[in-house]
């Protein structure tokens, strides 16, 4: 579901902003094991936005950021082995905030999705909140993950930031509806036209504007 709903996002904006986009992942796909229901891999975030790039037929730019060579690697033998080589740009680094702030370029669509701890994540969104073209989005996996009677939550840092800070909507999306666990993930528009495109989104996602800037 979670590539459903990336792809989703991107295919929107493609047709808002009418550019190949550049988008850009911290944390790439390395589980590629097939799990129970699943038919493709296109719920992993890396495989299913190379696969929406493969499907429009346009030069998207698509970097992928990433700790460990072994993930690279292993994301890299899945693509290659369902037709998706060449689509996706690997970075390996030590520190993903260094690598994306080393970056020259402006970006359309962030995903961030690395360590566990928020201050991670809010790093990571600081070293690229202000070269996000409008309309234009950040997304935040695992925001509300329940683990060990606790709630993991990788933007309980940045999301604030964004309402308070920038006066920015943050909305959270059930990345499995109809499931107990009740997964989310945050989405950051920037932009009213962004906006407007998390508000349209199919109804079968199910949306909840949790923070107001």
């Amino acid at each position: 579901m979670f590539g459903k709903i990336l792809s989703e996002l991107l295919e929107a904006q493609y047709q808002a902003v009418g550019h190949p986009l550049t988008i850009v992942e911290t944390g790439t796909m390395y589980y590629t094991t097939l799990e129970a229901g699943e038919t493709t891999l296109d719920a992993r975030s890396t495989f299913g936005i190379a696969q929406w790039i493969k499907k429009t037929g346009v030069k998207h730019a698509f970097h992928s950021v990433d700790f460990y060579s072994d993930h690279i690697e292993s994301c890299k033998r899945a693509l290659s082995q369902n037709g998706l080589d060449g689509i996706v740009e690997h970075h390996l680094c030590e520190n993903a905030a260094t690598a994306l702030r080393a970056f020259s370029f402006s970006m359309d669509f962030v995903l961030l999705d690395t360590a566990i701890e928020p201050e991670y994540t809010l790093d990571e969104y600081l070293a690229i909140y202000q070269r996000i073209r409008r309309p234009g989005f950040v997304v935040i996996d695992d925001t509300h993950v329940p683990c060990g009677g606790q709630i993991i939550n990788k933007g309980s840092l940045a999301m604030p930031f964004a309402v308070n800070q920038q006066k920015l909507h943050v909305w959270e999306i059930v990345k499995e509806v109809g499931t107990q666990r009740g997964e989310k993930c945050a989405v950051i528009p920037f932009g009213r036209e962004a906006e407007n495109i998390v508000q349209q989104l199919p109804r079968w996602f199910e949306v909840t504007s949790q923070l107001r800037g």
